[in-house]
């Protein structure tokens, strides 16, 4: 498996996670179609989390750029997107400030506990013990 898309808590946390440090186009285009079917079913607000710890790309988009490439964020129920940062640059989380446009926020992590954490902090409502303990482990071998 090269990554892994789909509800980390079913409609409260949208999660994308890697497994290789290069994304192809062929995954950009499964993951964007794994990502519409998940948000045929979303009837709330909800978050999104990105797990980009070993992707080799370190460049870093801003909130507007991510709406304008894509209606996962430009989506009105969604809330913050937290972006766990490449190993390379993760340091940086500290420096970044959180981006916002209308109700949806941005901030970038540099790790996935403070990602988790920052879910908490955040949103009262999410239910831990319904999240998928195993979404960021890759159980397939290529």
């Amino acid at each position: 498996m090269r990554y892994r898309a789909g509800w980390l808590i079913h409609k409260k946390v949208l999660a994308l996670t890697h497994f290789l440090p290069v994304v192809s186009p062929k995954d950009y285009m499964d993951i964007t179609a794994t990502i519409s079917d998940a948000l045929l079913e979303v009837d709330q607000e909800f978050h999104v989390l990105i797990d980009n710890r070993i992707i080799a790309d370190v460049t870093v988009m801003s909130l507007e750029a991510l709406i304008e490439a894509s209606p996962l964020f430009r989506h009105p129920q969604l809330r913050w997107t937290v972006i766990v940062l490449p190993e390379p640059i993760k340091d940086r989380a500290g420096e970044m400030k959180v981006q916002q446009q209308g109700s949806i926020q941005l901030i970038y992590v540099n790790c996935l506990d403070a990602a988790l954490a920052h879910f908490q902090a955040v949103d009262e409502t999410l239910d831990w013990s319904a999240r998928d303990t195993t979404f960021f482990t890759n159980s397939e071998q290529e």
